[in-house]
């Protein structure tokens, strides 16, 4: 299973961009969820540990608790 890593830009709400820059990713702190091994969801935080410029769970494990982990995760950082 494949997933898009998108930078979300908070300024244009209705947009995403594609991280595509090796730059931005090495300055990425970046965690997944996984189901037998398949990526289920992802949250990403910038090196500094704030802001969270990526989150993304697969629609078909929304209302799972796992955006939440994902979430607890970056705050114990």
């Amino acid at each position: 299973m494949e997933f898009p890593y998108f930078l979300f830009n908070y300024q244009y709400s209705n947009l995403t961009e594609p991280i595509n820059n090796e730059g931005t990713i090495n300055g990425l702190e970046i965690y997944g969820a996984y189901e037998n091994g398949d990526l289920i969801g992802v949250i990403a935080t910038r090196s500094e540990g704030s802001p969270i410029v990526l989150f993304f769970v697969h629609g078909k494990y929304h209302r799972k608790g796992i955006g939440r982990k994902l979430f607890e995760v970056v705050l114990k950082k």
